[in-house]
């Protein structure tokens, strides 16, 4: 199987790309004013993408620019950047994946055709929620498939494993697939699958009778939703793996035919 690999930009600002533990903003909208200000800074943000992914051997370009459609200004920006730079890829012969919020007015807005657009589909349920459940059930990939249908062919829609855990007097936090079984396991919590989302789910209390509430995904999980977006008719499906890569092959049994 040949596997092609894309670099991936994000509008994350760190202040020491080396320690993580330094970042300043996340999904910064502001750096994207001014990289996306012009035809010329945007052009020369095209060239530095375009040398930077060649220089390290990549085999395509993938922007992840988020939280773009609540600023206008930006929105119009970087709609003219993702036609500037499909033109470029286009001329170069360089693989182009855009990806976009669950959000995205795609019935709005004109995109070129030439990139493969991707829409994020997950985080229904999450550290940004209060209230507990699945990263994503039939009626949310429902609507996110219909975003999918405005936007020019190849299109695809991406899921994500893992899962997110929350606690009494504590935020909620993302956790792998196993890092849910594992906590369950430690509070001898029964792990039940929501019929509808086919997501797991557990409840339990801590030693200090701290209430735990947890809702992950697994290989079955990611199949049901794979027959949800197929039987809608996508070009593709990416899933995005929180807790390295490493363990890809025990999704197969929910991604491959």
């Amino acid at each position: 199987m040949t596997v092609k690999k894309y670099l991936t930009v994000v509008n994350d600002v760190y202040d020491n790309p080396q320690d993580p533990k330094g970042q300043t903003k996340v999904k910064d909208t502001s750096i994207l004013e001014t990289i996306l200000a012009t035809q010329a800074s945007r052009q020369a943000h095209i060239d530095d993408l375009f040398r930077t992914m060649k220089a390290y051997g990549y085999d395509g370009l993938e922007i992840d620019y988020e939280q773009v459609w609540k600023n206008p200004l930006v929105a119009f920006r970087y709609v003219k950047f993702i036609q500037e730079i499909a033109a470029a890829a286009d001329e170069q012969q360089v693989p182009l994946r855009i990806i976009f919020e669950p959000s995205v007015p795609a019935n709005k807005l004109i995109f070129p055709e030439g990139p493969e657009y991707v829409i994020m589909c997950y985080n229904l349920y999450g550290t940004h929620t209060k209230d507990a459940g699945p990263k994503a059930d039939p009626d949310f990939i429902n609507t996110v498939l219909g975003r999918v249908d405005r936007l020019p062919r190849p299109h695809s829609i991406a899921f994500a494993t893992g899962g997110c855990i929350w606690e009494s007097g504590q935020s909620p936090r993302m956790v792998t697939e196993g890092e849910a079984r594992e906590l369950a396991k430690s509070l001898h919590a029964k792990v039940q699958r929501e019929p509808s989302s086919q997501a797991l789910q557990f409840e339990g209390r801590r030693a200090d009778g701290a209430a735990v509430t947890g809702w992950y995904g697994d290989s079955e999980t990611i199949r049901a939703w794979k027959q949800q977006a197929l039987e809608h008719g996508v070009d593709g499906i990416s899933l995005w793996r929180l807790g390295e890569n490493d363990h890809i092959r025990t999704y197969y049994v929910g991604l491959m035919p």
